[in-house]
């Protein structure tokens, strides 16, 4: 980028300013002056502008006290050329006895100023400067050696029409340095050649222009090109912090038209309500080999206008040898139109070494009159220009450029010709940016790739205020939502490198962690905050393989849909063949869209989905009106974590949990709403069982099976979910992180290296957790059938019930401590108990041998002879002495199948019930369809079901969420008394919940949660040494902070409903 973007436009200003001069003196020019008067007050001045450039000496201040008619300047008779005048004020005449060194040539020239430092300065642009009245040009700054300051003044009805074919209505300047602040340029005219309100032609560096502070309105030209200036020549020409508007002229540059070896430098400038043929602001045409450069920053293009191409922008570069270097830095393009191509920007031909850089541009609802279906509203490239010019394209959205009269047909860029015009990182270069339908195939197979979103054709998927003409009529810009997907997706470096540390409304840009928002405005609106009823969504996201999608599920179960949960478009799962994304439907289950003509039979589609229970379960469990939840399945079967991850190179399966998160933004800010992810679930870990040279994170590579390397990854995973979520939702919080541990069939090997890394880098991350195994799940073989899934869902729900709104951290049944006994035949495992007594059960899952225990010395499986259980011990007794290095294993491999028996005594309640799959209805049939094989109708059950103690079938009773132990291998050395599993001794709750007569008080994370409250309530925050730190006064429940609170423990007191509660609160 440096070598393209930075070659031309970091150039140096310098702009050549009088200098100081001990003998200043103040003179004074006004309409009711008299040039027989001396002009030193406003009381003698001086009636026309030539007497006051004759008397003014360098350095010397030129007062115009109203408008001085150009027109009734005087002439010398006989004199018919500009070069009559000699600037050294070496030539002069006498009129009615009063000598003049410069006049107005022929009545239409313009006046002429000699070569001396001078300000020509008005009180206000409102009540004085120049006017022609149609019949002359105003001012010729010709070859000059000095420079001439303008302020505070009034250009109009300046017209170079009188002088035939030449330019510069008000203005002209060639070869000369000027400089023109807070004036006004209106009403003038050029025809010919242009420039109606400037020309400049600048033939050395030495040389300046400069326009600050001014606007340019209603100047018009008739053949010329160019309505307010024509540039032919200059490296240092200025226009900055000004105003364009309804300049018009039939030729090319509703603004400006350039032409040779120049740099135009723009800023903080607004062009709006221009017209032209081609070009609405900006036109290029080249004549021979020249090199020319614009630069525009901070600026806003609104509703100019073409009778053929280019909304905004021309470029025509047709000669070799000739350069065009565009760029366009922090700059809205918004409402432009063009009746043929390019209703932004059309470039036309374009030679070797020419450029076009779009850096944080926001273009949107530019619109062309051409193409049909294929409007060429946006970026149009013609074949010649496709080729030869680089477009650097950076932290930009160009999104929902539509034909006029037809917002539905959307093209954003596109290119004439040959597809491969446009090389991905040779000519083209896409960045950061949002594009949202390019008609060229450039090998992009995914919006998200390399970090762009594109090709999703039409909406805002960047996420640009739902109310743009609001802000364009407020701010000249459009800003993105704290929600939205541009807000974080810029890279810093590609502004950082031209120096450039704001927005294009002057806000400076964050760049924390290296990023900043796409597109020209860095400030985000926060939802909810419009007009309208707004509502808080909590979006739950589920993320792996095939079990976290329910494959193999059918039939669905879940299909009744409850108040205040939904999904995005007609089914929970992002993909699948779900294409609605524009809504939240009520949450319910069903057979994916991509199954639906799947068997109905235990090898069926995907029809229930773990996430619909586990979200349910919460809107149940918690009955909150002011929270409303979405849930989504973003996961692919049969993938490795490698495959999953962000930065995989072999596919891109991890863009639909980003795609879960822009639609989610996208929805909930048109609904006024704001949203915010509380928590990721993880279901992944079968296929880094085994390994596969193809499934690594680049093709060719295979995935790892091993414990260590598979935490990194899942590290790294859980972490740039986090991340994304934090900058796709502008939420503070990380999501909680719920991992569930592989197991059942697809379990390998003694060690359990994938079910371990799950269970370990659990216990060392304070925001993730692991909900505990599925094998007590019923199932078909591997995937778990429709009750699996959904009584797994409602153990997701517990976990993050118990995390998240209990403030207590949820940690599964597992091994705290192995030792060995003074029996040496003994081994003893102390478990870390959810709620004791401790279980061996072999009712609700299938007894397995030795309860699915298994005990290895020096390498040699033991026969385990007696299993007890004493409080929170397990004890093995196996047949011989374990002298040597001890390993124990539960739920391994083998004939186990990856299942246990052993579980705590947790009451927690289910919702859902435990459905037989082979009911039937009153009449006979069956009350899930399902296929027949051989002529017979095929059972759903799976080969166990769930019972009692006493044996029966537990149809139509709650699911038992219990916690069964996690899979475990752990191993003790020879000669090693004991070992303590890491990680644990600090994992304890956080905080109870206090229940006061159907109201409730928690922590949730960093807040007190109050719950049920019928009056206002009063909690008062304590230190442990009994000091009142702080009283929080509740008029209602919810969420009350404590971010401002450091780490450590805190007593919260409060009286609820006349009975005193005490909570213990633990800031993280």
């Amino acid at each position: 980028m440096k070598n393209n973007l930075l070659k031309n436009v970091l150039i140096a200003a310098l702009f050549c300013s009088s200098g100081n001069y001990l003998s200043a003196t103040d003179l004074y020019l006004s309409s009711a002056g008299n040039d027989t008067n001396n002009g030193l007050s406003a009381e003698t001045p001086v009636k026309t502008l030539s007497r006051a450039f004759t008397l003014a000496e360098n350095g010397d201040e030129i007062h115009v006290l109203d408008f001085i008619d150009i027109s009734a300047e005087p002439k010398k008779e006989g004199s018919t050329l500009n070069n009559d005048i000699k600037v050294d004020g070496s030539t002069t005449f006498e009129l009615g006895g009063i000598t003049y060194a410069t006049w107005n040539v022929q009545g239409k020239n313009g006046v002429r100023p000699l070569d001396k430092s001078l300000k020509i300065i008005g009180k206000s642009a409102e009540t004085c400067g120049f006017v022609g009245n149609g019949t002359t040009r105003l001012i010729r700054i010709d070859s000059f050696n000095q420079s001439i300051e303008f302020a505070n003044l009034s250009f109009r009805e300046g017209n170079s029409i009188p002088m035939g074919n030449d330019f510069g209505g008000a203005v002209y300047i060639r070869n000369a340095s000027a400089s023109f602040t807070d004036c006004v340029f209106d009403g003038n005219s050029a025809d010919g050649r242009g420039g109606a309100a400037v020309y400049a032609l600048l033939e050395q560096d030495r040389f300046s222009v400069s326009f600050t502070g001014c606007s340019f309105s209603n100047n018009t030209t008739g053949k010329g090109n160019g309505a307010v200036a024509h540039i032919l020549a200059g490296k240092n020409i200025l226009f900055k912090e000004c105003l364009f508007e309804n300049n018009t002229t039939t030729g090319l540059g509703g603004v400006f038209f350039v032409q040779g070896d120049l740099m135009l430098r723009v800023e903080k400038s607004v062009f709006k309500n221009n017209t032209a043929k081609d070009g609405g602001v900006f036109a290029f045409l080249d004549n021979a080999a020249k090199k020319t450069g614009a630069y525009f920053e901070g600026c806003a293009f609104l509703y100019n206008s073409v009778t053929e191409h280019g909304g905004a922008v021309y470029v025509d570069n047709k000669t070799t040898g000739s350069t065009c270097d565009l760029s366009f830095i922090n700059t809205t393009f918004y409402g432009n139109h063009a009746a043929s191509f390019g209703g932004t920007i059309m470039m036309n031909n374009g030679k070797d070494g020419s450029v076009l850089n779009l850096v944080n541009c926001t273009i949107t609802h530019n619109t062309s009159a051409f193409g049909g279906a294929t409007p060429q509203a946006g970026i149009r490239v013609a074949a010649g220009a496709a080729n030869t010019v680089i477009y650097n394209i950076y932290n930009s959205i160009i999104e929902n450029n539509y034909l006029k009269d037809d917002p539905t047909k959307v093209l954003d860029m596109s290119v004439q010709g040959n597809d491969s015009y446009l090389i991905d990182g040779k000519n083209f270069n896409l960045k950061n940016s949002f594009l949202g339908r390019l008609l060229a195939d450039h090998g992009y197979t995914s919006p998200l790739e390399n970090e762009n979103y594109i090709n999703y054709n039409g909406g805002s998927i960047a996420g640009l205020a739902i109310d743009p003409d609001k802000y364009i009529a407020t701010q000249n810009s459009v800003p993105v939502y704290t929600t939205s997907p541009a807000y974080r997706q810029g890279n810093a470096e590609f502004l950082q490198d031209l120096g450039i540390m704001t927005d294009q409304l002057g806000a400076v840009r964050s760049f924390a962690n290296g990023r900043c928002a796409s597109g020209a405005i860095e400030t985000p609106l926060t939802p909810g905050g419009g007009e309208g009823e707004s509502s808080v969504y909590e979006h739950f996201i589920i993320y792996g393989q095939s079990l976290s999608t329910g494959h193999q599920s059918y039939p669905s179960m879940s299909t009744a849909s409850l108040e205040g949960n939904y999904m995005i478009g007609d089914q929970v799962w992002i993909n699948l063949g779900n294409t609605i994304f524009d809504k939240f439907n009520p949450l319910k289950a069903s057979l994916a869209i991509s199954d639906k003509n799947s068997a109905k039979t235990k090898n069926g589609g995907i029809a229930e989905c773990p996430i619909v229970a586990a979200v349910n379960h919460l809107r149940l469990k918690l009955n909150d009106p002011d929270v409303k939840y979405v849930a989504t399945s973003t996961g692919t079967g049969g993938k490795t974590i490698e495959q999953l991850s962000k930065h995989c190179t072999n596919g891109y399966l991890y863009n639909d949990f980003k795609y879960a998160m822009f639609y989610g933004a996208k929805i909930s800010r048109e609904l006024n709403s704001v949203i915010s992810c509380p928590a990721i679930i993880w279901m992944q870990g079968e296929y880094n069982y085994t390994s596969d040279s193809e499934k690594g994170l680049t093709p060719g590579v295979p995935n790892t099976t091993d414990k260590n390397e598979y935490k990194a990854l899942l590290y790294k995973l859980k972490n740039d979910m986090q991340q994304d979520v934090i900058n796709s939702y502008a939420q503070n919080e990380k999501p909680l992180f719920i991992t569930y541990q592989t197991g059942a069939q697809y379990t390998r090997g003694k060690t359990l290296e994938i079910g371990m890394a799950q269970l370990e880098t659990a216990n060392e991350n304070e925001d993730m957790i692991c909900a505990g195994p599925v094998y007590p799940m019923t199932d078909r073989g591997g995937h778990l059938d429709a009750n699996g899934y959904r009584w797994y869902g409602e153990m997701l729900g517990k976990a993050y019930y118990r995390t998240k709104v209990l403030g207590q951290r949820f940690v599964p049944l597992q091994p705290i401590e192995i030792s060995r006994t003074d029996n040496a035949k003994e081994i003893k495992i102390r478990f870390l108990v959810p709620k004791l007594p401790l279980v061996l059960d072999d009712w609700t899952v299938q007894k397995k041998t030795d309860y699915g225990f298994r005990v290895y010395n020096d390498n040699a499986q033991q026969t385990i002879t007696n299993i007890r259980i004493e409080g929170d011990c397990v004890y093995l007794t196996c047949a011989q002495d374990l002298s040597g290095v001890i390993e124990v294993n539960y739920a391994g491999d083998g004939a186990n199948g990856g299942h246990g028996n052993l579980r705590d005594s947790d009451d927690y309640e289910a919702y859902y019930k435990y459905i037989d799959h082979d009911k039937k209805n009153p009449d006979n049939s069956y009350f899930y369809p399902r296929d027949k094989e051989n002529d017979n109708y095929v059972t759903l059950r799976p080969d166990y079901e769930p019972k009692t103690q006493s044996g029966e079938i537990i149809y139509d009773q709650p699911y038992p969420l219990y916690n069964f132990s996690v899979a475990f291998y752990y191993k003790l050395d020879k000669g090693e008394q004991n070992y303590k599993v890491p990680n644990l001794d600090d994992i304890t709750d956080s905080a109870e919940a206090v229940q006061v007569s159907g109201a409730s008080l928690h922590q949730a994370g960093n807040s007190i949660l109050l719950k049920g409250i019928k009056t206002p309530v009063q909690v008062k925050l304590y230190s442990l040494s009994g000091s009142l730190l702080q009283i929080i006064d509740a008029p209602q429940a919810g969420l009350y902070s404590l971010n401002d609170f450091n780490k450590g423990i805190y007593i919260a007191k409060a009286v609820i409903d006349g009975n005193s509660c005490t909570l213990k609160i633990l800031i993280r």
